[in-house]
Parts: structure tokens; C-alpha cells; sequence
């Protein structure tokens, strides 16, 4: 449900400390080519600042 929204909101960034979704590069390497980037909480911060 998430990855969907993240996808059609066409969101740049997916924040999570789910490490299902931290850890699985397919999936990352997938939402990568619609722009989206899954990152933790704290990484997300460092990026926006």
C-alpha cells in the first residue's frame, strides 16, 4: 500500500525504519527508477537539510 502511494504521489523519498524494505535492493533498485528512494529517518533528515 505504501509503495503504491509513494509511486502514483510521485514522492522522492519513501522514509522507514521497516527493514524489509531498508534491506531489499531489488525492490529499492525498482522504486529507484521512478524516482523514488527508500531511506531511514535519519539518513531522510541529512538529505533534506
Amino acid at each position: 500500500m505504501f509503495i503504491d502511494c509513494a509511486v502514483s504521489g510521485r514522492v522522492q523519498f519513501l522514509v522507514s525504519y521497516d527493514k524489509d524494505l531498508i534491506d531489499d535492493s531489488e525492490l529499492k533498485r525498482a522504486l529507484f527508477e521512478f524516482g523514488v528512494e527508500v531511506v531511514e529517518p535519519l539518513h531522510f533528515l541529512e538529505k533534506i537539510r
